[in-house]
């Protein structure tokens, strides 16, 4: 791509954040520990479950159109974590804003719910992640190039929040 600008997708936008600075990666095969359980009673669809299989993809390139783990975009790899758990969402951020209940508040976010953004600040949905608990979720970022976890208190975060969906 050399000087040009990088393509930008639906998820990019162009004030995102630079993401957290910090040592978070892991090792294939490293089990981590997150969040409680949140659906009781198929623990491959917990919470805690979906992000261990987020985890996973950290520092993944980010791939405009990528659904696989040689590249994701955004709604990409919501999708592709949550089909390893049995879970079928659909293909876009705009889409997989609705495919489940709604979360108004960030504060009644659970570990494994969808987190979804408005960039352009108009209610449509164009990006999402996962959040990971302690506030943060863990997403594909064209600005980072990379899969990252970035913090929720982030002022484009916090501006540019729509709701929470849960699906677990």
């Amino acid at each position: 791509m050399g000087d040009s600008e990088p393509i930008r997708d639906h998820c990019q936008q162009a004030d995102e954040p630079q993401q957290l600075k910090g040592d978070y990666h892991s090792n294939p095969g490293q089990v981590l520990k997150v969040g409680e359980q949140t659906s009781g009673d198929n623990p491959s669809r917990g919470g805690s479950s979906i992000v261990q299989t987020a985890y996973r993809y950290l520092n993944v390139p980010y791939v405009w159109g990528g659904i696989s783990s040689s590249g994701f975009d955004c709604s990409g790899l919501v999708k592709h974590v949550y089909s390893i758990h049995g879970i079928n969402l659909p293909r876009v951020a705009c889409d997989q804003a609705n495919a489940g209940t709604k979360i108004w508040s960030m504060s009644q976010l659970q570990v494994g719910d969808i987190v979804c953004f408005s960039g352009k600040r108009n209610g449509y949905v164009d990006h999402v992640g996962i959040y990971i608990g302690s506030n943060q979720i863990i997403h594909a970022s064209s600005s980072a190039g990379r899969v990252v976890v970035s913090s929720l208190s982030g002022n484009w975060y916090q501006q540019t929040f729509v709701h929470g969906v849960r699906v677990l």
